[in-house]
C-alpha cells in the first residue's frame, strides 16, 4: 500500500471512529464515546472532534477534563464561535464567572448571531416546511446553487471520498465516454479507492457506489484540484443548515477537479444531477434563498446584486424573522413583509432586524 493510500484510509477510519462516537453520544452513551474520541485523535486531531470529546466529558460532569478538550479544540480552531460558547458553559458550572464571561463575548465577537442560534435553526424548520417540494427550483440548470459564492462546498479539506462524495456506475460510464471523446487521461480525474470489508468502508460507502474491476472491488471518486481557497474568501464562509460549522472547508481546502468558473462540468453526465452528496448539500444560505427564490419572494437579480458577506447575514437575519412571526395568516403576512424588506433594503444593503448582543432568553 502506497503513503497516498495510507493517508486516504487514515482519514477513513478517523472518520468512522469520530461518527461513531458521536452517535453515542447522542444515545448517552459517554464512556463509550469517549473511547472513540480519543481513538480517533490519535489518528487525526481535529478540533470538532476535541469538541466532542469536551462535552462527552461535560456530560459526565468531569470539569476539568471537559475544560482540557475545550482548550485543544480552541488551539486548534481558535476562530470558531462554538469551541469558546461551549467552554464560557463549563466555566459557568465550575462557578468562574468571569471566564465564563470571557468565553461568552468571544464567541459573540466572532459570530454575533450565535447566542440566537437555536431560534436560527427553528427559523429554517419554519421555511423549508413552506417550500410545498423542498427540492431545487426549476430550471436550475447546471449550478449547484443560485448563491454567488466562491463554490465552497466543492472545496475538500482531504479526498473527496473522505467526505462522502462517490461516483457512481452510471456516472463512471458518462466520465469514461466523456474522456475518450475529449482524448483526456481518467487518471488525472478520478481517484481510486479499493474497498475492503472493514468498518470504515462498510460504514461509511454504500453499497451502490463499490464498483468491480479487475476483480477486485472498487470505489471512484473525483480528484482535487492544485488550486486552495485561502485565507479570503473563508472570511464569508456561511454556515451549515444546523449554524453549525463547515469544518472541513479550510484555506488549505482544494476544489473538485471538476469545478470550473463555479460550474460543475459533470452536472448531468449520466443522466444524474450532479453527485450524490453535492446534490443533498446546501448551505444555510443557499437553502434560504432557494427556497425564497421558490416561493417567489426573491429573484435571481436580487440575490446576484450582493455579495456573499451581506448574503449570509440576510439569511440569518430572515431565519430570525420568521421564528418570531406568530403562526396566523397575519402573523405570517409580517413575515413576508419583514423579509422582503431585508432583500430590498434601500441603497443594497439589508436593514438589521436583530442585533444579537446578550444572551438568548
Amino acid at each position: 500500500m502506497d503513503r497516498f493510500q495510507e493517508t486516504v484510509d487514515r482519514a477513513m477510519a478517523e472518520k468512522y471512529l469520530h461518527s461513531q462516537g458521536a452517535a453515542l453520544y447522542e444515545e448517552g452513551r459517554f464512556d463509550e464515546a469517549i473511547e472513540l474520541f480519543k481513538k480517533a485523535i490519535t489518528l487525526d486531531e481535529h478540533a470538532y472532534t476535541q469538541c466532542h470529546l469536551g462535552l462527552s466529558f461535560l456530560a459526565k460532569h468531569d470539569l476539568d477534563r471537559a475544560l482540557a478538550a475545550l482548550g485543544k479544540a480552541i488551539d486548534l480552531s481558535p476562530s470558531t464561535a462554538r469551541y469558546y460558547h461551549e467552554r464560557s458553559t463549563v466555566w459557568r458550572l465550575r462557578g468562574d464567572k468571569g471566564r465564563a464571561d470571557e468565553d461568552y463575548h468571544a464567541a459573540l465577537r466572532i459570530d454575533p448571531y450565535y447566542g440566537f442560534r437555536e431560534k436560527i435553526r427553528a427559523g429554517a424548520g419554519i421555511l423549508q416546511a413552506a417550500d410545498p417540494a423542498g427540492h431545487l427550483p426549476e430550471g436550475h440548470g447546471h449550478t449547484s446553487c443560485i448563491v454567488p459564492c466562491p463554490s465552497y462546498c466543492c472545496h475538500f479539506g482531504g479526498e473527496p471520498v473522505v467526505h462522502g462524495v462517490f461516483i457512481g456506475p452510471w456516472k463512471l460510464r458518462a466520465l469514461r465516454s466523456f474522456f475518450r471523446e475529449e482524448g483526456l487521461r481518467e487518471e488525472a480525474f478520478l481517484g481510486r479507492l479499493p474497498f475492503r470489508r472493514v468498518k470504515e468502508h462498510t460504514r461509511l460507502i454504500p453499497p451502490n457506489f463499490v464498483v468491480k474491476e479487475g476483480g477486485q472491488d472498487v470505489v471512484f471518486y473525483p480528484k482535487r484540484a492544485r488550486r486552495r481557497l485561502r485565507k479570503g474568501p473563508l472570511k464569508d464562509l456561511p454556515r451549515g443548515r444546523d449554524y453549525g460549522e463547515l469544518a472541513w472547508i479550510t484555506e488549505e481546502a482544494r476544489a473538485c477537479v471538476f469545478l470550473d468558473k463555479g460550474r460543475c462540468t459533470i452536472h448531468d453526465l449520466g443522466d444524474e444531477p450532479a453527485l450524490p452528496a453535492c446534490k443533498e448539500f446546501f448551505c444555510l444560505t443557499g437553502l434560504v434563498f432557494l427556497t425564497l427564490t421558490r416561493l417567489g419572494l426573491v429573484s435571481r437579480a436580487d440575490i446576484e446584486a450582493r455579495g456573499m458577506a451581506e448574503l449570509n447575514r440576510s439569511a440569518v437575519e430572515i431565519l430570525l424573522v420568521l421564528a418570531d412571526a406568530p403562526v396566523t395568516e397575519a402573523g405570517l403576512l409580517l413575515g413576508r413583509e419583514r423579509i422582503s424588506a431585508i432583500i430590498g433594503g434601500a441603497g443594497g444593503s439589508a436593514p438589521t432586524v436583530a442585533r444579537p448582543c446578550t444572551k438568548e432568553t
